[in-house]
């Protein structure tokens, strides 16, 4: 009985690990899927000048990004209660950029969103090489704790 309970405190400590893991996973496949989605419409409105609405029912994203997409082609205020892994700035700034959309000649658009996609880079960059090694390490560091407490209690 002791060890099965000792086990099941591992389980739910190693979980809290994989949570922490998987969300800033979920915010880097979020952020690539943003970074290749400003690519294909840079591209779209260049060279085949393609309405900015059509250019997006076009995208197919399996990350969180198609759900700000869909919301955005419905003309909504976009809703980020199912996205908690953005920070509030990233959130308005991910707003800004999308409600800046279509207001301006093609060449300005394309101008702002190479700017944006720029910025997005920069931040893949900073998730891969800093976000996404300290979450390795709080996943290791919680499975060690895990495997602590299995030891202690048995």
């Amino acid at each position: 009985m002791n060890f099965i309970f000792s086990f099941l405190i591992f389980c739910f400590v190693c979980f809290f690990g994989v949570v922490l893991y998987r969300k800033t996973l979920k915010r880097l496949n979020f952020y690539k899927d943003f970074c290749v989605f400003c690519g294909s419409l840079e591209t779209q409105i260049s060279f085949f000048q393609n309405k900015i609405y059509d250019i997006i029912k076009l995208q197919k994203f399996k990350s969180d990004f198609q759900n700000v997409l869909n919301v955005f082609l419905k003309k909504e205020e976009i809703n980020f209660e199912e996205i908690n892994f953005l920070s509030e700035q990233e959130k308005q700034d991910i707003c800004l950029f999308f409600k800046k959309l279509g207001r301006t000649n093609a060449q300005n658009e394309q101008n702002e969103i190479k700017k944006y996609e720029q910025n997005l880079n920069k931040k893949i960059d900073d998730i891969k090489n800093v976000e996404l090694k300290k979450s390795k390490l709080k996943l290791s560091l919680f499975i060690m704790f895990g495997l602590f407490v299995f030891i202690m209690m048995l």
